[in-house]
Order: C-alpha cells, then structure tokens, then sequence
C-alpha cells in the first residue's frame, strides 16, 4: 500500500493545480505563436518604440544609371555600378541589384535593376533604381543642446 506524501496530505488539489496552470500555459504559448505577428505590427504602428530607417541593398545613383550602357562587358559594368547583390549560380547571364529603405520592418522604398548579359556583354536592362540626390538616404544629422549652467 502507498503511503501519501506531505504535499498531497496538506493539499490534494496541488498537483491538479499545477497541471491546470501548465495545461493554460502551453495553450496561451501555442495561441500566440499565431499571433506574434499581429502584435509586431501592432507594435510597429505605435510610438513606443525607436524604429531606425534602415538602408539595405545597393545605391545606384541617376548618373551611374545613365553612364551605363547596353553592349559594355562585365567587368566594365562591375567597375561602374559595383558588384551585384544577387548572383545566381543557375543564371549566371543575371544579375540582380536591389535596394530597400524603411524604417523598423516595414520597408517603403523598394527598388531593384535586372541587368542581362550574352557573350559577355550587357544585352537588356529592367526596372530602375536610379536615386536622385534628393531622394539618397542621408544619416540623421545629431542635435546639440545648450543646456544653461546650474545657477549656484
């Protein structure tokens, strides 16, 4: 015959409770792992908090746009625009150059140039991304305080 602990003598309940308490929390867990995008974009609408703007991908001026021209090799188009940020290896006649701005996760600016080779030689271009100066990200500039002395 099994003789009852000292946890079970003072409260039976206890061990009911317990799993109770861990059943209501691996349904809550298991709920919002539906839900954990709703409430970031919930989060993202709010002030509360910092959202950085975020720069990815490659800046191509308008005047490296117009500089580039059909008929120019490989390495002259590396040597203008720089090196692309998608290279395929299945299609090594593409390459794809793509740049996006937004601030937290949710970008607002996406831009993105396709540029087709044959023999070597640039063939075909798509899209545009082609950045006026005006509209080139540009770092926050920092804001200097003058702060009074403390009156003694």
């Amino acid at each position: 015959m099994r003789t009852p602990n000292s946890i079970e003598q003072n409260n039976p309940w206890v061990l009911r409770k317990i799993g109770l308490i861990c059943t209501v929390c691996l349904s809550l867990g298991l709920v919002s792992c539906g839900t954990s995008e709703k409430i970031t974009d919930l989060l993202d609408d709010t002030s509360l908090l910092y959202q950085p703007t975020i720069i990815q991908g490659d800046i191509i001026t308008q005047t490296q746009l117009s500089q580039l021209q059909l008929g120019m090799t490989r390495r002259q188009v590396r040597a203008l625009i720089g090196p692309p940020a998608l290279q395929d290896s299945f299609h090594t006649k593409r390459w794809d150059y793509i740049y996006t701005l937004g601030a937290g996760s949710r970008p607002t600016d996406k831009r993105s140039l396709t540029l087709y080779f044959a023999d070597n030689r640039l063939t075909r271009m798509e899209g545009g991304m082609g950045a006026t100066p005006s509209q080139q990200p540009t770092a926050p500039k920092p804001q200097v305080l003058k702060v009074p002395d403390w009156p003694k």
